[in-house]
């Protein structure tokens, strides 16, 4: 049997800015989708919509205590570097069951029950639209090109990630000085490593999980990332770094926003190596 492959291609653009000023420092991260925003001050922006639907949240929060201010500062930019890194925080709280979309199904006007059918039976052309609006609406912390096949006759889809390169991560974190100031230090190669690896595997957990929703009808995911190196003869390759083959019924049992990528990642079928150091070695990625 033969099956119709919809290839898509879509960049992503990067959704992060860091502030300076002569009061404090802060970063923000997202776009249309979702946003974050932080300062040492203790200011604290929230925004998340759902693209195409109207609906949008905002929160904003403040601390302003005097009292132990540098403390708080030093606390406020990391944990905004935290935010910037942990993206699995960002997933949908729940992987929608098949029962969840034939309830609201019946529940809409004829008009719209039309439409939504589509996404319940896991049409080609809804699917392929729905993620390309998203894809396109979506701004991540760090600039990723995303390529995706498609495959609704087998209830799947194939993703290859480009993904964001470690020298653009953030190589700085906020200390307490004995004096009570606080001072910008560079990371360790072993932090810079962590952050990284829990950026790339919190990214494909995020991805796919948002994908999964799209429609009930998609039950399988295999996600592959890569990334630019260059070998001893000085060319850049594409050295693919991780594939992971992500079953929806298995991964709508896990706790996305507070669990560890990586092990869970590590928990379906992947090819991944990674030494002691968070160093990730080439593999060979999945086809199917």
């Amino acid at each position: 049997m033969s099956y119709l492959r919809f290839r898509k291609s879509v960049k992503i653009c990067k959704g992060l800015n860091i502030n300076l000023n002569k009061d404090s420092v802060g970063l923000s991260i997202g776009g249309k989708g979702f946003g974050y925003s932080i300062n040492t001050k203790g200011t604290q922006t929230t925004h998340m919509g759902l693209p195409g639907s109207g609906l949008s949240y905002i929160n904003q929060e403040s601390n302003n205590t005097i009292s132990q201010q540098n403390t708080e500062e030093v606390l406020k930019y990391n944990q905004a570097n935290s935010e910037l890194i942990n993206i699995n925080k960002r997933c949908p709280k729940k992987i929608f069951d098949e029962k969840q979309y034939i309830d609201h199904l019946n529940g809409l006007e004829d008009d719209k029950r039309e439409k939504f059918n589509k996404c319940v039976k896991g049409d080609e052309d809804y699917v392929s639209n729905y993620i390309d609006t998203w894809f396109n609406e979506l701004e991540l912390p760090f600039e990723c090109n995303i390529n995706y096949d498609n495959e609704m006759e087998k209830k799947k889809i194939m993703i290859d990630l480009d993904l964001p390169e470690i020298e653009d991560f953030p190589d700085k974190k906020a200390v307490n000085l004995t004096d009570g100031t606080m001072k910008l230090h560079d990371k360790t190669k072993a932090e810079l490593n962590e952050d990284y690896k829990n950026y790339i595997f919190g990214l494909a957990l995020f991805l796919v999980t948002n994908i999964f929703n799209v429609s009930p009808n998609i039950k399988n995911i295999v996600i592959s990332g890569y990334t630019q190196r260059r070998d001893k003869s000085g060319r850049i390759n594409n050295d693919y770094v991780y594939s992971i083959k992500f079953e929806r019924n298995k991964l709508s049992q896990y706790d996305l926003k507070n669990g560890d990528s990586f092990k869970i990642c590590m928990d379906f079928e992947n090819a991944c190596i990674i030494d002691k150091n968070n160093d990730l070695k080439v593999i060979v990625p999945y086809t199917e």
